[in-house]
């Protein structure tokens, strides 16, 4: 269907619904389909699609920059535990790939689970969620 031949206001419904209106006595809701049920979009506003893209980054974009910034100092904290004697603690040679291996191996069980635990969490409330990850990997 091409879009310039799409008329600059919907056609009229008819009276009667076929379905239960929530509108009140006489009034019927706004209507997109023609006749011969043909479906009509609204005229596209693209100042109005701006507004809502700004508003919609205005809210979202400042928890995420949270969200990499503790991400980041996660990453610096293990670097920082190397330094301050992460492998002597291990009992790690220092010559040795032990500290690369070590983080690896973290790396693909987080890797595996990371998916599965999402889809749970659909399912499962995330104050259940989070609790249980305390009680499950908490002191």
């Amino acid at each position: 269907m091409d879009v310039n031949i799409l008329p600059d206001k919907a056609p009229e419904r008819s009276k009667t619904l076929p379905f239960p209106s929530s509108f009140g006595k006489g009034e019927n809701p706004p209507a997109y389909a023609s006749s011969d049920e043909e479906i009509t979009h609204p005229p596209f506003d693209h100042i109005s699609e701006r507004h809502l893209l700004l508003k919609t980054d205005l809210h979202v974009l400042p928890v995420l920059f949270l969200l990499f910034l503790i991400s980041f100092v996660d990453r610096s904290n293990l670097a920082n535990a190397r330094i301050e004697g992460l492998e002597k603690s291990l009992h790690i040679p220092p010559k040795s790939n032990g500290y690369n291996v070590a983080l690896f191996s973290f790396t693909i069980p987080y890797v595996l689970f990371e998916v599965p635990a999402n889809i749970l969490l659909k399912k499962v409330k995330p104050q259940w969620w989070l609790s249980g990850l305390m009680f499950g990997w908490g002191k």
